[in-house]
């Protein structure tokens, strides 16, 4: 299996944003693995979705998410423009 939905993507992206404990953001991984998806197939969309957040393309399919989930990847992409 290679295709990770972009709510887990960013799911993915907010654990590691939010300074949650180490245990968590592992632990998601640790599913995305055990459910069949290639750790590399993992790494190149995760840096896919981000390159494209910050590229401004947000075609990923955050109006499915939780409000705010998009407000923390562009809070995200405001720290690194300075």
């Amino acid at each position: 299996m290679g295709f990770i939905p972009d709510g887990k993507l960013v799911k993915l992206l907010e654990l590691a944003l939010s300074a949650d404990n180490v245990v968590n953001i592992v632990r998601c991984i640790r599913e995305l693995v055990d459910s069949g998806i290639e750790p590399m197939a993992l790494l190149s969309q995760l840096a896919n979705l981000i390159t494209d957040l910050l590229a401004g393309n947000c075609n990923h399919g955050f109006l499915g998410n939780p409000p705010g989930s998009a407000c923390k990847i562009f809070s995200f992409m405001n720290v690194l423009d300075g």
